[in-house]
């Protein structure tokens, strides 16, 4: 029998039922007569956190309707129980204790629903059973729980010991239910992302130490006065923090949570399956076996053996996979012994560590770090891999150098099979007033047995409201170079290479420009002479339209240039283009 306030008793079954003011909803509590020891004072969840609220409720269905279970992510497949058979007599389905009220079917039994739960009752925590009531000589109820468990529970397999997930399909198909729990799809790169459920606690903008702990399952158990064991679609949430689950144990007094089968817990920008979890929620602590894990901010997912929460900051995980891949689609990942996902520094560091391209083994190396988030690091960055008949097997590996929050440097070792060891590096600046970049390259060619290279700056410059200046200056050590180690199709298949520079004036009526442009050859079939002239300087003078005696305009073009050329001839240019404007105008016409 079930106490209106406390847990399972063997032996004591008997009900008290009043038929209600309505004439058909009955109101069943437990008979005082039939109860063979005193009742104990109802458990009362006393020894929590500072702060620290438990709201803990069961799924109660609606009569007559049917239920659906909570969207969950599931890996493992349910197998429904035997058929329970049926009895003559009249039976009740009863999943906690508190208040019920009941009314007799058209079959004669009676369909009892739980009005309210006062506190956590002892069950069976492996399974829920119905339950046979019969009316004794007294007219109170006598209720023996059946043998076999009602025909609608379920036995959902786990696996306690870890193990590794390698079926790709089976990932796959995981990998996507977790994503339809995000908010938002984080490989949905490609126009407006897609809006998904939101999933997360309406408390999750609260600080998690101060939020409350809400738990609702099908069924639930009160050992003590600080564990309690919950079955069927259980869920926890705190703040940002949920977690589901088939089993969970509950200790209020540190918050900690032992759940197993199908776990899914996610958390702002975090998402993870599992087999089995043990968390300390006040510690923001966890331990989980056989993972699936999506990072939504870095658009990257993966799986692992065992994955322990350091803090809310900092993961490590053992025998793990990463990839920025969509589920589906895993062109490439890491396999790595261990990986450690650190937010505060905001890079990943894993240990043994082989690439592989659609499953193939490509690279190995024993140490790895890598960005995790946007922000700017010091670090390797992809090689790239090529072949030509110019230069061979051809290898480069660019190392970022992040020099200050306006300053970095890339430094990229190239190296060729037929030319040799090449060094590139390039400079990027940004100031108040400018913004700019220094690239050069330099190699000792071994197929020509010369030292070649290139050279480029660039500068934007605002030194006030009005004065401004462009550079734009290339330099290339010989007419083939483009040819042999560029990498660009609109750079080798251009024919002249161009430097400028230009200062600006711009006043309120009028604006001066002094350039200067440069053009190199780098195709040996043009000759020098039809390579265009050299503007040494070119100097513009514009007025715009100003009002002259009152009613009249003036305005001025001008330009003057000095072209200059190696083979051909040179010369000057002078275009003057005053105007001054009178307009008449009557009521019917103008001139």
């Amino acid at each position: 029998m079930i106490a209106p306030s406390v847990s399972f008793a063997a032996g004591n079954s008997a009900w008290d039922c009043k038929l209600a003011d309505d004439g058909e909803t009955w109101d069943c509590s437990t008979s005082t007569k039939s109860i063979k020891k005193e009742q104990p004072t109802p458990n009362v969840i006393s020894k929590q956190k500072k702060n620290t609220t438990v709201v803990i409720s069961t799924k109660k269905p609606v009569t007559g309707a049917a239920t659906s279970p909570a969207r969950r992510v599931r890996l493992t497949t349910k197998q429904p129980l035997k058929q329970l058979a049926k009895t003559s007599t009249t039976s009740a389905s009863i999943k906690d204790p508190g208040n019920w009220n009941c009314a007799a079917n058209a079959n004669g039994a009676w369909d009892c629903s739980q009005t309210q739960v006062t506190i956590l009752a002892k069950s069976e925590p492996k399974k829920s059973a119905k339950w046979d009531c019969t009316t004794n000589n007294l007219g109170s109820w006598d209720c023996n729980q059946s043998s076999e468990p009602s025909s609608n529970q379920v036995i959902t397999s786990s696996v306690n010991e870890p193990t590794v997930i390698n079926n790709h399909e089976i990932s796959d198909m995981l990998l996507t239910q977790m994503v339809a729990q995000l908010s938002t799809d984080p490989w949905s790169t490609c126009g407006a992302p897609q809006i998904r459920q939101q999933t997360v606690s309406t408390s999750a903008k609260q600080v998690r130490n101060n939020a409350s702990t809400d738990i609702q399952a099908d069924y639930a158990e009160l050992l003590d006065q600080n564990i309690a064991f919950f079955s069927g679609d259980v869920t926890i949430s705190r703040a940002d923090q949920q977690l589901t689950a088939d089993q969970v144990t509950y200790k209020n007094a540190d918050g900690f949570v032992d759940a197993s089968g199908d776990v899914f817990y996610q958390e702002k920008g975090f998402a993870l399956h599992s087999r089995q979890a043990q968390l300390q929620l006040n510690e923001n602590t966890g331990q989980f076996n056989s993972n699936h894990f999506i990072l939504e901010d870095s658009h990257a997912r993966g799986t692992t053996q065992t994955t322990h929460i350091v803090n809310k900051d900092i993961t490590r995980s053992t025998r793990a996979t990463y990839s920025t891949c969509k589920p589906g689609e895993t062109d490439w990942q890491l396999k790595a012994k261990t990986l450690e996902l650190n937010n505060i520094t905001g890079r990943g560091t894993a240990r043994d560590v082989w690439v592989e391209f659609f499953d193939i083994p490509f690279l190995y190396t024993p140490y790895i770090s890598f960005p995790i988030d946007d922000r700017r690091q010091s670090g390797w960055l992809a090689p790239t891999f090529g072949s030509s008949d110019t230069t061979g097997a051809d290898f480069s590996i660019p190392y970022y150098w992040n020099i200050a929050e306006n300053y970095d440097a890339t430094f990229t070792p190239r190296i060729m099979s037929n030319r040799g060891f090449m060094l590139g590096s390039e400079f990027r600046y940004l100031s108040k007033i400018s913004t700019g970049q220094i690239s050069a390259e330099i190699i000792e060619d071994t197929d020509l047995s010369k030292t070649r290279g290139s050279f480029s700056f660039q500068d934007s410059t605002r030194f006030s409201k009005r004065l401004t200046s462009l550079v734009d200056l290339n330099y290339l050590s010989d007419d083939d170079y483009i040819d042999d180690f560029g990498n660009s199709l609109s750079a080798a298949s251009s024919r002249y290479i161009k430097s400028e520079a230009e200062l600006n004036y711009r006043a309120d009526n009028w604006n001066l420009l002094t350039k200067i442009d440069n053009y190199d050859s780098i195709d040996r079939n043009i000759s020098s002479s039809t390579r265009p002239h050299r503007r040494l300087p070119q100097v513009l003078f514009n007025l715009r339209p100003t009002d002259i005696f009152g009613y009249g305009k003036l305005d001025m073009r001008n330009e003057f240039t000095y072209f200059d050329h190696s083979s051909r001839t040179k010369g000057k240019r002078l275009d003057v283009h005053p105007g001054i404007s009178f307009p008449f105008h009557t009521p019917g016409s103008f001139i």
